[in-house]
């Protein structure tokens, strides 16, 4: 009898052992998790005019990744492609050879003279803000896939080629102007007071709007005007 009760309590403490393990496990896991959060967080500032992808560009050397939020204070070049994941406010003049791909969740906050002249812009979701005074400049084609943009009075959002909407949403109070066609899909929509000017066709389907206008008749080349 005593050697069944020992292997009885032998095997209980395996299971107690084995219990306090995976609820190891498991804190560590969640530890790792919001670990990772925190590093995502991180806020980098610019501190001297450089290139984007220089450590001397940036405070303690750290050049930033897609997921940090970004004060950026000096005249940087994009001679890197530039994705945003989190926030990157442009208080700077700022240009370069790369292009922009803005991620869900992504904030392109535009207070100073921003141009992208690489190949390809793709907004696959996030915001940009566009604030009054400024410009910011797409050297090549836009593909907009559900992100909202937003264009205050008397700011200035220039692309140098066709513009594809994909459910996306502008608000154009300032000035929006296409070197191309724009493609509005799957209840894109222009709304506000700005003005819209095309080199090509302004086209707007399956529920797209443009100013109001489903399919819009507005074709004119110097502009649509929001107040119409």
């Amino acid at each position: 009898m005593n050697v069944i009760h020992n292997f009885s309590l032998d095997r209980a403490c395996k299971k107690i052992k084995s219990f306090s393990f995976r609820l190891h496990l498991v804190a560590f896991i969640a530890f790792l998790s919001v670990s990772g959060s925190m590093v995502q967080a991180a806020t980098i500032t610019s501190t001297a005019d450089g290139d984007w992808n220089a450590p001397t560009t940036w405070a303690g050397g750290v050049v930033p990744l897609p997921t940090d939020n970004v004060i950026i204070n000096n005249a940087i070049v994009f001679n890197v492609p530039i994705s945003i994941a989190g926030t990157y406010t442009f208080n700077a003049d700022c240009g370069g050879a790369g292009n922009l791909t803005l991620s869900s969740g992504g904030i392109l906050d535009v207070k100073a003279n921003v141009d992208f002249s690489g190949n390809g812009n793709t907004l696959t979701g996030g915001t940009i803000y566009v604030r009054t005074g400024y410009t910011l400049s797409a050297g090549s084609a836009v593909s907009q896939t559900g992100a909202l943009i937003v264009i205050e009075p008397d700011g200035f959002f220039y692309v140098n080629g066709d513009y594809t909407n994909n459910g996306g949403s502008i608000q154009l109070d300032g000035e929006l102007y296409v070197g191309g066609n724009y493609l509005g899909l799957n209840a894109a929509s222009i709304t506000g007071t700005g003005t819209f000017i095309s080199t090509g066709t302004m086209t707007g389907t399956v529920g797209s709007t443009i100013f109001g206008q489903a399919n819009s008749s507005c074709t004119d080349p110097s502009g649509c005007d929001g107040n119409a």
